[in-house]
């Protein structure tokens, strides 16, 4: 079988899924992080922010079982382009022989830490993955959503990669941090139907959108109108059909555009048609208590207009209500 048939793993050594408290020095400051998984040669790091690819840092790792922390010096082999912010640490060479002593004591502290399961050195193409549990918690980025929803109810890998096109090369070491985490299996008598993710995928597409939060702080009064993520403030007056109530934002721009989503408007990008007839059809939907239905048509409109606020602000509060109920 050739190279171009398999799909290599980036990871030589064996990884344990254990939650470490870090702090990183990287050349722009210090960074609060926290292990994802740890091994005797790196590591992969949940950042509060964010840090480039190839810089040196230094690490001090901590563990509740362990009395003393460790320093490590290594390299960042590889990060994320955005929130939430990941990154894989290389140790150092000169790191290894002490990185590997605290890595041991760590997994000799209690038995409910262990290396993770040992994933294939390659994988072809043409095997078939399924999805596995979801998470209790979301904490997923754009590639593993990617790759969960090509996945659907089972697909082989030279399909998903047909359906992540340019973004594939990227993905997959997301495609096998997926597989370390037991959400993708090749066990198709372990798999979940992917309408048992859709709940999962979508709040965490809301949560990588940055008005997501004001949407999923509380559900909408029931005597209210829906209120829309980052709808501007003088929309909110006219609604009102008065001034502004005292403390609101300031009004911004109907064509301002945010952080991957932006502001739509009349003045600026109206909705196009079809996210507009999505819109109304998914109001529709949940009329008649059909969410999944709703979800769906609500996807669609929001690739239709991306970063319209009153579909993200419908989306939000699904994914909220979802989390609520769970």
């Amino acid at each position: 079988m050739s190279d171009a048939d398999t799909i290599v793993n980036p990871r030589r050594a064996p990884r344990a899924r254990v939650r470490c408290a870090c702090r990183v020095s990287a050349p722009a400051g210090v960074l609060d992080a926290e292990t994802e998984d740890l091994g005797p040669s790196g590591c992969q790091l949940r950042a509060a922010g964010a840090v480039a690819r190839g810089e040196a840092v230094r690490l001090e790792l901590s563990h509740p079982l362990l009395a003393a922390p460790v320093a490590i010096a290594g390299r960042v082999a590889w990060a994320s382009a955005q929130a939430p912010w990941r990154l894989g640490v290389a140790f150092d060479v000169a790191e290894l022989e002490r990185a590997g002593r605290w890595y041991q004591a760590l997994l000799a502290s209690s038995s409910g830490i262990g290396p993770g399961r040992r994933l294939p050195d390659r994988i072809p193409l043409d095997a078939t993955i399924w999805l596995g549990a979801p998470p209790r918690f979301v904490d997923l980025d754009r590639s593993e959503i990617a790759i969960l929803r090509a996945v659907g109810d089972g697909a082989s890998l030279r399909s998903v990669a047909g359906a992540l096109g340019p973004r594939w090369p990227q993905a997959r070491r997301a495609l096998f941090s997926l597989l370390a985490h037991q959400y993708l299996t090749f066990a198709r008598g372990g798999a979940t139907r992917a309408r048992d993710w859709e709940r999962t995928l979508l709040q965490a597409e809301v949560a990588l959108t940055p008005e997501a939060p004001a949407a999923m702080a509380a559900p909408a009064p029931a005597a209210a109108a829906p209120a829309a993520v980052g709808v501007p403030a003088r929309a909110a007056v006219r609604a009102a059909g008065g001034a502004a109530a005292p403390g609101a934002p300031p009004a911004r721009s109907p064509d301002f555009v945010g952080a991957g989503v932006g502001w739509r408007g009349a003045a600026g990008r109206p909705r196009p048609p079809e996210a507009a007839e999505c819109l109304e059809r998914a109001r529709g939907e949940l009329a008649e208590g059909r969410v999944h239905g709703a979800i769906a048509l609500l996807r669609r409109a929001l690739a239709v207009a991306p970063g319209d606020p009153e579909i993200a602000g419908v989306l939000g509060r699904l994914a909220f209500d979802g989390r609520r109920s769970a």
